[in-house]
């Protein structure tokens, strides 16, 4: 028991340097990964490394879970020591509960566990920063309406975001964080840089389109309110246009369970009293 335990202890300060060495690595390649982008005939630089951390960070910043989860993945000895403490947990249940592991089967516990412990918390950052800005997506129509009858009702863009960012909590409290650094940066800098950060800091088609749509208004002093309509009806029907590709995805899905399922007995069905009948006959 304690050669498993010091081989294992061992190879948990391997792997915790191997992500050491590896977490090295990529930040000198995310260095060296960058993005060119035009803003009014001036070049905008940014990695892809700062687009997503800025969009977790700020996400992060309104749910607690995620806060709590990034912190554990960004360290390296805190995966270490968590990882020996579940490799404690199991070899003390299997000591005090009379379980009778073999040496193979706590290896391949305690390798599970280390495993777990690196991978999942990484899934874990990218699914809820992901599905946070799927539901922002989702209710970006809704909030392109709301803007909308506040620019029509008498109120400038910049004091209907700021309405917005106070009231739209109840609506969506995923997108109050990027409204709030919106209002921030408009105070400062002025409507269209931050409009231009929203779109940095957010990375959403939905979004990307809004910004543009006010940045033109602002440019060509156009009407914002007929535009502001248009927006969220072109996104409705985007949003009707993904529903749809999803459906069509899962007739295609489904042909294979409908073949394994349904026309294998449905052949047997058929052919079995003929099969039957000559063998009788036989």
């Amino acid at each position: 028991m304690m050669i498993s335990f010091g081989f294992l202890l061992l190879f948990g300060l391997g792997v915790f340097f191997f992500q050491l060495i590896k977490n090295n690595q990529l930040s000198r390649a995310r260095s060296k990964i960058i993005i060119s982008s035009k803003n009014e005939g001036e070049g905008v630089v940014e990695s892809y490394s700062e687009v997503n951390t800025r969009t977790e960070k700020i996400i992060a910043s309104g749910n607690r879970f995620l806060f709590l989860v990034r912190i554990f993945d960004e360290k390296g000895l805190g995966k270490v020591l968590f990882a020996m403490f579940l490799i404690g947990m199991v070899m003390m249940a299997d000591e005090y509960l009379k379980l009778d592991l073999t040496s193979k089967d706590l290896m391949i516990s305690c390798l599970i566990i280390i495993i777990a412990v690196i991978i999942i918390p990484g899934i874990a950052r990218k699914y809820i920063v992901n599905s946070r800005i799927a539901k922002i997506e989702r209710d970006m129509p809704l909030f392109v309406d709301l803007l909308a009858i506040c620019v029509q009702s008498g109120l400038t863009i910049e004091s209907s975001l700021k309405f917005l960012a106070e009231n739209v909590g109840d609506i969506n409290d995923n997108f109050v964080p990027f409204l709030d650094r919106l209002v921030k940066k408009i105070e400062v800098n002025g409507l269209e840089a931050g409009l231009t950060n929203l779109q940095k800091e957010l990375p959403s088609r939905e979004v990307s389109m809004l910004c543009v749509t006010l940045q033109q208004s602002l440019r060509y002093g156009s009407s914002i309110y007929e535009y502001l309509m248009e927006l969220s009806s072109e996104m409705r029907e985007l949003q009707l246009l993904k529903t749809e590709e999803i459906i069509g995805k899962l007739s295609a899905k489904m042909s294979i369970p409908l073949v394994l399922f349904f026309m294998f007995p449905v052949v047997i069905i058929i052919a079995a009293p003929g099969v039957m009948r000559v063998m009788s006959q036989g």
